[in-house]
């Protein structure tokens, strides 16, 4: 009977995740109100999940080093709040501090989750109806144009001769974003077989590289193409030494025929100007300065940081705007008539401001909380599924970079969901049209 209570529970918690997610992918169409609060209750609840599991796991008398780290990362917290040279509120540190890490702990819940229940067939219906929306989106945005975007309150722009599309979620970025990490788990798991071939990695390689490149002009988002570098590294990693070579090679070529018929394009020189910006502030780039002046708190206030809600991020309104001012950002950057921009600019590079907020000493107890999120995800997952795992997490890592994914609700809902998928089909191989349960399933 305990166990029966057990998994009605675990399965309730999944479908009030499900449906936390659905509100939450839904935000950018339906603008209502209530809408905006369903980030911090999914957060909320997430950590209730784990501060669960690791009572259990300290009443057992172990507890998993991705916890411990987890709450390393936590403590961190007031001792860097301690050592700020700015005057903050505590209360807001430790808010901002989980929002840094949202996608983490999300879906370090989720996997939680998900591991104790077998994944049914209305988890696979909610993915795809997710999938379904999406593309309805754009082929609304197709057959209509610019009418659709004005339908849904979006600006109408233009980019490279293309409509940046509102899609389903009123944002460019999302659309591209969720184009990846969908299709890339999709398309990989499609080719998911008892045997992986050399060949069949680097075909997919180059088939999807051609595909996220055309999609980057309709999607009018260029990031997504970041998703190159870990296939790439899969790629090499797969390969033996001759057939890395060969590899190596014909991507330097590809790449190179791919540069050359582009240079002469505004995509190009728009990418080659951005990229500069980076590494400079004589510009008005806002996404080249909150990088930049992000990486210059990270060395003069190391090894602690600045504290979190403090730089880059929305509740630094409510926290101090001291560190903007002392950087010399312009604040028209993050004030316009007086009123906080809480949705442009600030919150560019989630990255830098994780790195400024925590300094050197709060990044490497970070990372390795990452790195055991990997291996707890590894333990778990067979050898294929678990190489898509850390295809969609490094591309998040690298696009955190230039976007705030680790805290963004929506990207959280798009990479937890794909998480569900891999799980679903963990063990599993597809022959014909069919998935097959199989034992020890390394892809």
């Amino acid at each position: 009977m305990r166990s029966i209570s057990k998994s009605y529970y675990d399965v309730v918690l999944v479908a009030i995740y499900l449906f936390l997610f659905f509100l939450t992918f839904n935000q950018g169409f339906f603008k209502q109100s209530f809408l905006k609060y369903i980030d911090e209750i999914t957060l909320v609840l997430s950590v209730g999940v784990i501060v669960l599991t690791v009572v259990k796991e300290m009443y057992a008398g172990v507890v998993s080093k991705v916890f411990f780290f987890l709450a390393m990362y936590v403590g961190y917290q007031y001792i860097n709040y301690l050592n700020s040279p700015f005057e903050l509120s505590l209360k807001f540190v430790l808010i901002q501090s989980f929002i840094n890490i949202k996608i983490f702990v999300v879906s370090l819940a989720f996997v939680i989750l998900i591991r104790k229940i077998n994944i049914s067939n209305k988890c696979y219906f909610f993915y795809y109806l997710l999938v379904f929306l999406f593309l309805l989106g754009l082929l609304l945005n197709v057959v209509l144009g610019d009418g659709w975007n004005e339908i849904l309150g979006y600006k109408v722009e233009y980019r490279y001769g293309f409509l940046r599309p509102a899609g389903w979620f009123s944002d460019v970025g999302q659309n591209a974003y969720f184009f990846v990490l969908f299709f890339s788990t999709l398309f990989l798991l499609h080719f998911k077989k008892q045997l992986v071939h050399v060949k069949g990695v680097i075909k997919k390689f180059y088939i999807f590289f051609v595909i996220d490149f055309l999609l980057a002009f309709f999607l009018t988002v260029r990031k997504g193409l970041l998703f190159m570098i870990p296939l790439f590294y899969s790629g090499i990693k797969e390969a033996r030494l001759e057939s890395r070579v060969l590899f190596v090679m014909l991507t330097v070529l590809f790449i190179a025929v791919f540069i050359k018929l582009i240079s002469d394009t505004q995509m190009y020189s728009d990418s080659f100007e951005n990229i500069s910006n980076f590494f400079h502030d004589e510009h008005g780039y806002v996404r080249g300065l909150v990088f930049f002046y992000g990486m210059s708190l990270f060395v003069e206030f190391f090894p602690f940081g600045v504290g979190a809600g403090t730089y880059g991020t929305v509740i630094s309104q409510y926290n101090t705007l001291a560190v903007y001012e002392y950087v010399g950002m312009p604040e028209s950057i993050y004030i316009h008539d007086g009123v906080f921009k809480d949705n442009t600019a600030i919150y560019d590079s989630g990255l830098a401001s994780i790195m400024a907020e925590n300094g050197f000493i709060g990044v490497v107890i970070l990372c390795v909380f990452v790195f055991y999120f990997f291996r707890l995800n590894k333990r778990y997952l067979d050898g294929y599924n678990y190489t898509i795992f850390s295809l969609i997490t490094w591309f998040t890592i690298l696009l955190s970079v230039t976007d705030p994914v680790f805290q963004n609700g929506m990207y959280t809902v798009f990479y937890a969901m794909n998480l569900l998928m891999l799980y679903g089909r963990n063990n599993m191989i597809k022959m014909g049209c069919q998935w097959v349960k199989v034992k020890n399933c390394s892809g």
